[in-house]
């Protein structure tokens, strides 16, 4: 059902972007195969309140329609109907979208697109009490700027006031040129123009977006192979910190898994992040210090989770899990996830319009028969044992032990696992998928 916004008028694109929002923003990555312009990308942000839950949001191929549901924050789960409407057409969007967010601070509880020549849709949406998403009518801001002098936007993000001396959010626009924009509210609450500014040589910006650091909020900007922290955007962007792929590869995009609102607690030695390259099929996630000057190479740790249908963006919201599956039809979200506190999580298709019961699996990664939280060569041997000598089933249930879908575990499994472990073949399926159905955990 189409709720809001009003029919394209002009002819389709193939763009595909996704948009996750909640109560910290955190998202990854960018795959270079979907858009004209280069990625494909998927972002978080806050819905007003953290108690409304998270919010999705998918645009479809043909960028005349942007799909929204709503994910509980306890598990996982669709919230009320989806909702569709219309994306803004004509003179107010007249080049490909380049970000979807929803503004917190700068225009709050506003979702805002942002075109190529740098036109901003925007868009009121409100939470019903079951977690409907409820959108209006789009409305426009002209570009503030001359593409001809700064070049075409390719990415923006909002900051908080916390990053500025005089309190006032801005939004950052990053260019192909290896521009920065700077846009703020005047005392008229007219949005204008306020500077430019030009960074790492020139080079094009692939991401921008809030860094958290114990001493503020520091602007991320992602172009070539490092990941710039700059401080002092409304004035001189001075840089802070230089991090570098740690296989020399671009920074496509990336998002912090703490709140990106405010400074880091003093307990934190570190800002937690996800990045991608847009090569790799799946995120990486890196450390950053506190403290974070000069130059070096992002500091990556190892993510256990590994799942063979899961796609390359994943995202956090205040530390929870949130991955869009390859299909680009699901999102698998997964609470407390980055804190400890994991519940099961959900998958939920994007594409119906009537709510999704959830599907919990307490496998946090198939294969690991022994709980071990890596995949290696105890595993194989425990499924030997389980499957020619009646040995101890896998943990947490026997589904742990199905690493290639066929609802049964059996001598192929060994097979599978073994090639993976050994021979860097595929890694183990997704057995969630098959929850509710062929296998349970009791």
């Amino acid at each position: 059902m189409i709720r809001g916004g009003t029919p394209p008028g002009r002819g389709t694109f193939i763009v595909l972007l996704v948009l996750l929002l909640g109560c910290a923003r955190g998202d990854v990555c960018a795959d270079t195969s979907y858009t004209a312009i280069g990625k494909f990308q998927s972002e978080i942000e806050p819905i007003g309140t953290c108690e409304t839950a998270a919010l999705v949001a998918r645009i479809d191929s043909a960028f005349t329609t942007v799909r929204l549901v709503t994910l509980d924050p306890d598990d996982g789960s669709q919230r009320g109907q989806a909702t569709t409407v219309w994306m803004p057409t004509g003179a107010c969007m007249p080049d490909e979208a380049v970000r979807i967010l929803f503004s917190r601070s700068f225009l709050p509880n506003y979702l805002l697109i942002l075109d190529r020549e740098l036109n901003l849709g925007i868009l009121p949406v409100t939470i019903a009490a079951d977690g409907t998403p409820i959108a209006s009518s789009w409305s426009c801001a002209p570009a503030w700027f001359d593409t001809a002098d700064v070049g075409y936007a390719t990415a923006f993000t909002e900051m908080p006031g916390a990053a500025f001396p005089d309190g006032k959010p801005r939004l950052v626009i990053g260019t192909g040129s290896g521009r920065l924009l700077v846009v703020v509210r005047d005392h008229r609450g007219l949005i204008v123009a306020e500077r430019v500014h030009s960074i790492a040589g020139g080079a094009p910006i692939n991401d921008v977006g809030p860094l958290p650091q114990a001493d503020g909020v520091l602007l991320g900007v992602a172009a070539g192979a490092h990941l710039y922290g700059l401080q002092d955007v409304s004035s001189q962007a001075q840089e802070r910190f230089r991090l570098m792929h740690p296989g020399g590869l671009p920074v496509r995009s990336f998002r912090s898994f703490e709140p990106d609102t405010m400074a880091l607690e003093a307990s934190d030695p570190y800002a937690h992040i996800a990045f991608c390259d847009g090569l790799t099929e799946r995120p990486y996630f890196a450390r950053i210090p506190a403290l974070a000057t000069g130059g070096g190479v992002l500091d990556t740790v190892t993510n256990t989770t590994v799942y063979s249908d899961m796609g390359a963006d994943a995202s956090a919201i205040t530390g929870s899990l949130l991955i869009l599956t390859a299909g680009r039809r699901d999102v698998y979200y997964r609470p407390g996830y980055a804190t400890g506190t994991s519940v099961p999580g959900c998958r939920v298709n994007l594409a119906e319009e009537t709510p999704e019961v959830c599907v919990s699996c307490p496998i946090e990664q198939n294969g690991d028969v022994n709980q071990s939280l890596s995949l290696n060569s105890s595993d194989v041997i425990q499924l030997v044992n389980t499957v020619f000598k009646g040995g101890a089933w896998p943990e947490p249930c026997m589904a742990a032990g199905d690493v290639n879908c066929t609802g049964q575990v059996n001598s192929s499994d060994i097979i599978y696992l073994i090639n993976f472990v050994f021979r860097g073949a595929d890694p183990p399926c997704n057995v969630c998928a098959l929850f509710a159905g062929t296998w349970d955990c009791p």
